[in-house]
């Protein structure tokens, strides 16, 4: 008797869902309003290209046939303001993954004067083993000209479910989400943003008796576009998004309940377990041909440090980084078969490295990261999937060490970029736990030496020094320009006709010494001769020739990669012919709480010259609030870049 009840329980949700995704879609197919149709511009923001009209989406946890199933049926309507919309509206691609079903699509244009015209051509693409791509074009665009599609996408995937978006790069009048979840499956939900998500009940009328439905939703209306600014990590972390993630299973027939969500050392626990990630770390068969490889090495070692590098710089030098590749899991069967292939995803590289160390003797960790493109992690829920990325963490008491293997440019302690996102949370068996990534200074040094001529040419020897991120970027620069021609089109960008001579580099492979190089050079036009006077601009170069903040206002934080350290001392001897007549006045300008400190003084020295630039920035990362200090801060940086120096000949007795 349960059973047969169980199982018309589950036919009658199952037409309840398709009942509700017909009651809900079907008033909405080719009925805009006369005043849509009519819309020249989207008032509140008359510079908008396209606006989003309708993005209605309805989320059902149901069975399809003996399978669970997460079905989404979108519907999505969208004004043409402008032809260059035409570009990024007038074709779409629907991405289908190898666990998920398209059941149905369907697509047409409305022309202002109400020509419906449906797509008829759809083609199907695929993009690799795991995904393709269903894609169509609308036809006969115009400006003025709103495009609706609709469809239904069925997954397997029951753990993380469709996320919804509420905000994009134009305009959203409206977006919606109604859902339809089974009572038996709990899921959290994580919502991000930073508008305030409106969420009520909507009625559905299914037309089955006594299964009239109050469903919830969730809303927002007139979302502004989410337009880039400089210096934010990734807007995922603030676009108005919502994401789910299974909780609990409470059997519908009685019975104990199934937590899915764990505490954080139950997760660890299963990672541990897991062939992909914990086994391959642990068990000698995974790694044993690597570990073959390095072992002599490290028994020539004398210290941990030494070791740590060996097993760095091996794995980095003869295992390629399947570029743009994070993964936590292994792809390949084995650690060894990357190994063998000498390609592996971000993931692989660092537990090589892990596996490494441990049989050296020394205590390495996974952690686990959510790289910067990836998003903000979220610490109070221990779900394994929000993380993308594998650190090799050394766990030293005096000193932890956060290694990220598969760059041969990048010394022991200096992540990726991508991987300084915050924090990681440390894969340890007994004590999981989340960790501060810290982020290494990126510092750059040039000291010059110069003679000005009467012409205005600048003749003299310039000496750099380049530590952390900025070494890394110029071993990288190196490694495809051994002539120095990208070395010389950048100085060029401010000297035309530089010239530049001797050029030596030192510590090229000596990836923890500074990465240093010397040069003579000559810079014809460097100061402009105009009849008694000569005028110089003293500051031959910086990273900063521009403010990267314009804009008035700012809606996201400002979040910087790196702390930044540059300084620049030029030593100028002026001709001998000519007096000072006006110099740029001194500065010195520091960020509220330490954050930062800018710092340019220009002096007499003798009969020469002494231009001292200094910029360091420690704050990371700032808030909207606090724009106006980092803005002020770069104007400052960019005006004295552009003082000049006023010399005038000297009146002959």
């Amino acid at each position: 008797m349960k059973l047969r009840f169980f199982l018309t329980l589950l036919i009658l949700r199952g037409i309840c869902t398709l009942a509700t995704a017909q009651t809900y879609f079907q008033p909405l197919w080719g009925k805009p309003s006369a005043e849509d149709l009519a819309m020249t511009i989207y008032k509140p923001d008359t510079s908008a290209a396209a606006v989003v009209l309708l993005d209605n989406g309805l989320m059902s946890t149901q069975f399809v046939g003996t399978e669970r199933r997460c079905v989404l049926t979108s519907f999505r309507r969208v004004k043409l303001l402008k032809k260059s919309a035409f570009d990024d509206y007038g074709k779409h691609a629907i991405t289908i993954r190898s666990f998920e079903t398209l059941v149905n699509v369907k697509a047409q244009t409305i022309n202002p004067d109400g020509t419906k015209t449906p797509v008829k051509e759809f083609f199907d693409e695929k993009v690799n083993k795991y995904v393709k791509r269903k894609k169509f074009a609308f036809p006969k665009l115009e400006e003025g000209s709103i495009i609706e599609y609709e469809y239904t996408m069925e997954s397997s995937n029951m753990f993380d479910l469709y996320p919804w978006y509420f905000q994009e790069s134009v305009p959203v009048r409206h977006s919606e989400l109604v859902l339809n979840f089974s009572s038996d499956l709990e899921y959290i939900f994580l919502y991000r943003g930073q508008r305030d998500l409106v969420q009520d009940s909507i009625n559905f009328n299914t037309g089955i008796k006594n299964f009239d439905r109050r469903l919830p939703r969730y809303w927002v209306d007139s979302v502004e576009a989410m337009k880039p600014e400089s210096y934010v990590t990734t807007l995922n972390n603030y676009i108005c998004h919502l994401k789910f993630q299974l909780a609990a299973v409470h059997p519908i027939m009685g019975g104990p309940s199934q937590k899915i969500l764990q505490d954080w050392k139950a997760l660890s626990k299963e990672l541990w377990d897991n062939d992909r990630i914990g086994k391959q770390i642990a068990n000698r068969r995974n790694y044993n041909d690597l570990w073959k490889a390095i072992k002599p090495q490290m028994e020539a070692a004398t210290s941990d440090e030494q070791k740590i590098r060996i097993a760095y710089e091996y794995i980095s030098k003869n295992v390629e980084w399947d570029e743009d590749n994070f993964d936590i899991f292994a792809e390949e069967p084995s650690l060894d078969d990357a190994f063998k292939k000498k390609k592996a995803n971000s993931g692989e590289l660092n537990m090589m490295l892990i596996a490494c160390l441990n049989e050296a003797g020394i205590k390495a960790l996974p952690m686990l990261v959510s790289t910067i493109d990836h998003g903000f992690p979220y610490k109070d829920y221990p779900m394994s999937r929000q993380f993308n990325h594998i650190l090799c963490f050394v766990d030293d008491v005096k000193k932890p060490l956060f290694l990220d293997a598969g760059n041969i440019y990048r010394p022991v302690g200096v992540p990726r970029v991508p991987s300084l996102n915050y924090w990681g949370w440390v894969m340890d068996k007994t004590n999981p736990r989340w960790v501060d990534i810290p982020t290494p200074l990126s510092s750059e040094t040039m000291l010059a030496n110069m003679t000005l001529q009467e012409d205005g040419t600048l003749k003299g020897f310039i000496s750099t020094s380049y530590q952390g991120y900025a070494a890394v970027d110029e071993r990288t620069i190196l490694k495809d320009d051994e002539k120095n021609e990208k070395l010389k089109k950048a100085w060029a960008k401010s000297f035309p006709d530089v010239q530049l001579d001797s050029i030596i580099v030192m510590n090229k492979d000596s990836l923890n010494a500074p990465f240093k190089r010397n040069m003579v050079c000559s810079m014809p036009n460097a100061a402009i001769v105009a009849d008694d006077l000569m005028y110089v601009k003293p500051t031959l170069k910086t990273d900063f020739d521009e403010n990267p903040f314009k804009q008035e206002k700012r809606n996201y934080p400002v979040e910087l990669p790196y702390p930044i350290r540059d300084q620049f001392v030029l030593n100028m001897t002026i001709p001998s012919d000519y007096d000072i007549e006006e110099l740029p006045k001194e500065v010195s300008l520091g960020l509220p709480n330490g954050g930062g400190k800018f710092i340019y003084s220009c002096k007499k020295m003798n009969d020469n010259l002494q231009v001292m630039v200094r910029i360091d920035i420690k704050q990371l990362r700032y808030e909207a609030n606090e724009y106006g200090n980092i803005k002020e801060f770069f104007n400052q940086i960019v005006t004295k870049k552009n003082e000049q120096i006023v010399l005038k000949r000297k009146k002959k007795p």
